[in-house]
């Protein structure tokens, strides 16, 4: 589940928002991507849910971006990311940091579920 605060839109603009993930490891990369939302209050919910199967490595990293869903040009609003192996599950806050690596005032609020293969 993907829940989040996001940074301020202009004062009195609404925008859409999505939340992609990715998942490296390696060359390869999995991506998923929520539907777009209206964001009126700078809390939109997006109450998705991502799955990947993959092979265990020390290198598995997780990037999660909120974007702008913009005709033409979608922009990154902010992102996070995590080595996979550095995951705690159970319900956390994730902050998110602007384009340039700055911590923003948003987070999202995400419940971690995951299993590890035999």
């Amino acid at each position: 589940m993907i829940e989040s605060l996001v940074p301020h839109a202009e004062e009195g603009k609404s925008r859409s928002l999505y939340v992609v993930a990715k998942l490296f490891k390696g060359a390869e990369k999995l991506e998923w991507k929520t539907k777009s939302i209206k964001d009126h209050d700078a809390d939109p919910m997006f109450l998705s849910t991502v799955e990947w199967d993959w092979e265990d490595d020390d290198l598995v990293f997780l990037r999660v971006e909120l974007k702008e869903d913009v005709w033409g040009r979608d922009q990154e609003v902010a992102s996070y990311t995590l080595l996979v192996d550095r995951l705690a599950t159970g319900l956390r806050f994730w902050p998110l940091f602007d384009k340039t690596g700055m911590p923003s005032v948003g987070r999202l609020l995400v419940d971690v579920d995951f299993k590890v293969g035999a």
